[in-house]
């Protein structure tokens, strides 16, 4: 899981990044999550919650909350309903 990334962002309060959870990676000590096209660096108590969605479509939006800095959901695509979102 160690390698090196170019262009790593990171979230502002209230922006998100949604897509398909492509991997994770370690990258100088940082985790990064490759989410869509776009690298983003994510705390490493994220890992555990995230790491079971590599492969699905997912949500993370930063907030501004000390409690809660990283809201995460992951989307279903149903043909009944354009999109459901699972809160993990």
């Amino acid at each position: 899981m160690s390698e090196k990334v170019n262009n790593i962002s990171q979230l502002h309060p209230f922006e998100e990044v949604i897509g398909v959870l492509h991997e994770l990676i370690e990258d100088g000590g940082v985790l990064v999550a490759r989410i869509g096209e776009i690298c983003v660096a994510l705390p490493w108590e994220l890992e555990e919650r995230i790491n079971g969605l590599i492969g699905h479509k997912i949500g993370v939006l930063r907030t501004d909350l000390l409690e809660k800095p990283y809201l995460m959901r992951a989307l279903v695509e149903d043909m009944n309903c354009k999109n459901k979102e699972l809160v993990v």
